[in-house]
């Protein structure tokens, strides 16, 4: 059976008496197929938009009306895409095809809006957002006078990342490699002189000993990175001053000073004081590095709040936590885009916000330090200085030992004592262990309640669904009734929870029927389908089935909002 026969086709005429027998047969084929499309798509939508679905007989309208209340702009989704598109940068994380993979997605998405980019601009768009090593391979792309497709372009990135990687790898190795050199290099002059005439050295070694030449220095006996004079014409081409912040002296700094620093990259604090939320750093996150190469772990990154003497206050996000470091660091360049601004000038400092200043400091040992407010600084103070010294402990108390010894009982403890294995010990703190108590405490064991003295006395329902995979005639609930008495279970399909009312009209009669009795007691949650639905006051009304118990004269019994242990028979 074609079930889209009525979403492809239109509606024939209305049958008559002089219509054909295939006139008949196309007309029962269209209703047929047209009844189960809109069983099918009514089912597939969820309760909280199905209301709000107009009421349509024809599966081809319904569809195209709904078609219309989920219809987007085009002009706001070709502005999001051309955003993303021209804001995309290649960070090295994944692989160069997943990016140009996604970044071709987007213009293709773009041509289903019709709006044609075509490959030339995305070979550019691609080139112009990956990052700086690929510097030589733009290059040879531009002083070629052939233009690359899509294909090529993902096959020449692939292999220039590659062939990076590989680069990489190399260079590891081979500093790797001169450090040892160097190192066996150090160990063997260190044996050289008068009392290394007994000892037979190879003279291979020797002579490669001697081959080694410094690339800087032109002499022999070590290499580039261990010359005393190239270091010396790093510091003066100031190499070395790309340091977070240049220490002059040795002197202790106070961890509740805070310095502007125009070279660091991100706020660095010493302690946790003044942190009002932190987080774990994550793996890009665990390590800081400074202009020398060397590697500071980050315990935690939080936002820190700077009380100035100018009454304002100054949070400062995503800061990090640096216990090795010596001074805390305001980073110029992370205020700067959050909209403030700074001012230096005859050892004075200022700091503006929106053209107001909010803060100020002073030149200190070549180092701006920003001003803090007294009572910032005397709660800092205080908190270094609280003591954490431990109460004295009674070495000889009874309930020190008979904690240490795992909670055994005090004629144990007596004849250790006796033994000679324990010191003369102190009973006057004696008192029952509450830990011995509760571990010796065992669970009780809760006997099953009887609620009712025969059948239909109380009858529990619950509803369970929807369930992902429909029955083959459509079926996504179930409702069960059971027997408090007897423990007999009914069980029905339903298509949605407001069949309910239905089912329990038909297993009522059938059980009083059948049984000669009647349902006295009916117990459930407070679900729409059973007490009622909330009103635009937001007050929960009684609906058909609470109405319908009140004709009959059966009793309710609702569970308490988010407590199905309460309905435990029809939950389990």
């Amino acid at each position: 059976m074609d079930l889209d026969y009525a979403i492809r086709t239109e509606r024939p005429p209305a049958l008559t008496a002089e219509s054909t027998i295939e006139q008949r047969a196309n007309f029962e084929k269209w209703e047929r197929s047209n009844r189960m499309s809109l069983m099918i798509m009514k089912h597939s939508i969820p309760d909280t938009i199905r209301g709000a679905m107009p009421e349509e007989e024809n599966a081809k309208k319904f569809l195209s009306q709904i078609a219309d209340r989920f219809v987007g702009s085009k002009k706001v989704e070709i502005s999001t895409i051309l955003s993303k598109l021209v804001s995309m940068r290649y960070k090295g994380k994944g692989n160069i095809r997943e990016y140009i993979m996604e970044m071709s997605n987007l213009v293709t998405r773009l041509r289903a809006l019709k709006l044609e980019l075509s490959d030339d601009i995305l070979v550019h768009l691609v080139l112009i957002s990956i990052p700086a090593q690929f510097s030589p391979f733009k290059i040879s792309y531009n002083t070629q006078k052939e233009k690359w497709t899509l294909n090529e372009l993902i096959a020449q990135c692939v292999q220039e990342e590659e062939r990076l990687k590989q680069e990489k790898i190399e260079s590891a190795h081979l500093a790797s490699s001169s450090h040892d050199f160097a190192t066996k290099r150090k160990r063997n002059y260190k044996v050289k002189g008068p009392a290394d005439k007994g000892t037979s050295q190879p003279k291979v070694q020797q002579k490669q000993d001697q081959v080694i030449t410094c690339f800087f220095c032109k002499k022999t006996g070590h290499v580039k990175k261990d010359c005393p004079k190239y270091a010396n014409w790093l510091v003066k081409k100031g190499k070395l001053l790309n340091l977070v912040c240049s220490e002059v002296n040795l002197a202790l700094v106070p961890n509740h000073t805070w310095w502007i620093d125009t070279g660091a990259t991100t706020h660095i604090s010493v302690t946790m004081q003044g942190c009002l939320r932190s987080r774990v750093p994550t793996d890009a996150e665990r390590f800081i590095y400074v202009g020398n190469g060397n590697k500071a772990p980050v315990k935690a990154v939080g936002l820190y709040r700077l009380y100035l003497e100018s009454g304002c206050t100054l949070d400062l996000c995503e800061t990090f936590y640096v216990p090795s470091f010596r001074r805390n660091l305001i980073s110029i360049s992370c205020l700067d885009k959050y909209g403030y601004s700074c001012s230096f000038g005859n050892g004075k400092f200022s700091l503006f916000q929106c053209s107001k200043v909010i803060g100020t400091g002073s030149l200190i040992d070549n180092l701006y330090k920003l001003d803090i407010s007294a009572s910032q600084i005397n709660e800092t103070l205080y908190i270094n200085n609280f003591g954490t010294k431990r109460k004295l402990t009674d070495e000889n108390s009874f309930m020190l030992w008979h904690k240490r010894l795992g909670h055994i009982s005090k004629q144990r403890i007596e004849r250790l004592v006796s033994d000679g294995i324990l010191d003369s010990l102190d009973y006057t703190d004696f008192r029952i262990c509450i830990e011995c108590i509760k571990g010796k405490q065992t669970n009780i064991k809760k006997l099953g309640a009887r609620k009712s003295l025969n059948v239909l006395e109380l009858i529990h329902t619950d509803i369970c669904g929807p369930f992902p995979t429909a029955s083959w005639n459509g079926h996504q609930y179930f409702i069960t009734f059971i027997d408090d008495y007897s423990r007999y279970g009914y069980i029905y399909l339903i298509h949605e929870k407001s069949e309910s009312l239905d089912v329990f009209k038909i297993f009522k009669a059938e059980v009083e029927n059948q049984l000669g009795k009647k349902i006295k007691a009916v117990k459930s949650d407070r679900g729409g389908e059973y007490y009622g639905r909330y009103d635009g006051s937001g007050e929960q009304r009684p609906g058909p089935f609470a109405k319908y118990l009140a004709e009959c004269g059966i009793v309710p019994q609702y569970t308490m909002p988010g407590t199905p242990s309460q309905n435990g028979v029809a939950e389990r």
